[in-house]
């Protein structure tokens, strides 16, 4: 019978290589993230300070959501245990 395990990994600090699930699964992600720190670069023609918020809102979004499914595992059961209704007599 084969085994199948599932994990949850991220690049550490010197990575030079990220694989192609994880840059497929958060790319939008990694695009807002990248855009809200060039906006805020001061005095460059890419410059938007206006645009700063939406773009890391968008980051902030994505990245939580990304916690929250590696703090889940892989799993889709819900985080907390509902007690089903029992039927008394």
């Amino acid at each position: 019978m084969a085994q199948c395990r599932y994990g949850a990994v991220k690049p550490g600090a010197n990575a030079t290589q990220v694989s192609r699930t994880l840059l497929s699964d958060y790319r939008e992600a990694i695009e807002q993230g990248t855009l809200a720190k060039l906006y805020a670069m001061p005095n460059k023609p890419w410059s938007a300070p206006n645009a700063v918020p939406m773009a890391q809102g968008l980051y902030r979004q994505d990245r939580d959501q990304a916690a929250r499914k590696a703090g889940r595992g892989f799993s889709t059961t819900p985080r907390r245990y509902q007690p089903k209704p029992r039927n008394f007599f």
